[in-house]
């Protein structure tokens, strides 16, 4: 797919919250937002990882937060984050939203099932993950680059002022 194929500036969201949790009543840590067809997933700190899910059946490769205050963009082909264009609004959540959330499906014991989850604990070891999340795929980054620049005509590197 080009990248005009993979960007629709006027497509909104698809929702307030991933569209898959809301479905089968489950949670989410951080949401999601598809530039290609505004679908709204989950993302890969939670548990069903609905917005990695969305990318591999369709192909639509950038994502871009859907959490207030962030406007970072990834390339789940190229594994990177990248600069994209506005896209339609709203562009986040609701600010009184919950993260995680949504705050009535939240168990209690929602960092436990995480970490379980990925392996990283059982019943003894409840607080393996921070109170709050890195915002990109669940864990640290480096930054040895500077990230791309992608618009709906032609993607080029950020030239670094």
């Amino acid at each position: 797919m080009s990248t005009e194929e993979q960007i629709d500036r006027t497509v909104g969201p698809s929702g307030t919250g991933c569209q898959e949790c809301d479905a089968t009543g489950s949670w989410w840590v951080h949401l999601r937002r598809c530039a290609a067809c505004g679908y709204v997933g989950c993302c890969d700190s939670s548990l069903n990882r609905h917005a990695t899910a969305h990318f591999r059946s369709s192909g639509h490769r950038y994502i871009q937060s859907f959490e207030p205050g962030e406007t970072w963009w990834w390339d789940y082909e190229a594994s990177t984050e990248v600069h994209g264009p506005p896209l339609a609004p709203p562009t986040t959540h609701p600010e009184e939203q919950s993260v995680p959330g949504p705050a009535e499906r939240l168990p209690a014991d929602w960092e436990q099932q995480l970490a379980v989850a990925r392996g990283e604990g059982g019943a003894d070891s409840p607080d393996l993950l921070p109170r709050h999340p890195p915002p990109h795929k669940g864990h640290a980054r480096t930054r040895p680059a500077p990230p791309r620049h992608v618009d709906s005509i032609h993607p080029h590197p950020r030239v670094a002022s």
